[in-house]
């Protein structure tokens, strides 16, 4: 059901949203569209990582940067794109891995792959931490929360309800993605085997992102 929830939703926003062209450039007036409703009608909550816009920049594959302010569409899997944070038009460039944005030091790249469970995981992720023999990505998942009838005469109607999950995975050398939880149980299940890393895991509870990349940083020292 919640899989045709959200195809519901992306059937919505495209029919919120102008054509699109696409070309080479990074970004040019032809490919402007309309200002995207934050959330469809009948919905409540938001599609959006991040419902304001934050400044980054959009990458070439050549490392060639464009200042902008960026918001991620995780329904559509889109990057919606402001060179003007003031400005009521949105940029939108095509869906390819030569292009990639940073948000707050971080970067969303697309990409495909699969987790230990066998989902495979297609679209933007958002990579943390590039270390040389662990990386911790992020995937932006939303989630319906399906309408939910009145049960008595004194109760509302609740209608479907959006939101984007963050959900933490890591990829450690070749081995398929594997979900962890940003709290030290996760973390101590996972890098057990290491004594080092045990001790270090005990000193330092992993229980926000900045702990989590500190964590990987000393892994990737002890390996």
């Amino acid at each position: 059901m919640k899989r045709y929830l959200l195809f519901s939703l992306i059937v919505l926003f495209g029919i919120n949203a102008h054509s699109q062209i696409y070309n080479q450039n990074l970004i040019n007036d032809r490919m402007t569209i309309p200002v995207y409703k934050k959330t469809p009608e009948g919905f409540t909550g938001t599609p959006f990582v991040d419902e304001e816009f934050r400044k980054g920049a959009i990458l070439d594959e050549e490392g060639n940067a464009q200042p902008a302010f960026l918001r991620y569409n995780a329904v559509e899997g889109i990057m919606e794109i402001k060179l003007n944070k003031l400005q009521e038009d949105i940029h939108v460039l095509p869906r390819i891995e030569k292009i990639t944005y940073t948000i707050d030091g971080y970067t969303y790249f697309i990409d495909s792959k699969r987790t230990e469970d066998g989902e495979l995981l297609k679209g933007y992720f958002v990579n943390y931490y590039d270390g040389d023999n662990v990386k911790l990505l992020g995937w932006p998942r939303p989630d319906v929360i399906e309408a939910q009838m009145a049960k008595t005469g004194y109760d509302k109607d609740k209608p479907a309800h959006l939101k984007v999950e963050m959900e933490y995975y890591l990829e450690i050398g070749d081995a398929r993605l594997q979900e962890v939880r940003l709290r030290p149980r996760d973390f101590r299940k996972t890098f057990d085997e290491k004594d080092a890393m045990k001790k270090y895991l005990s000193d330092n509870k992993v229980k926000d992102l900045d702990d989590a990349i500190e964590a990987l940083k000393f892994y990737d020292n002890q390996a």
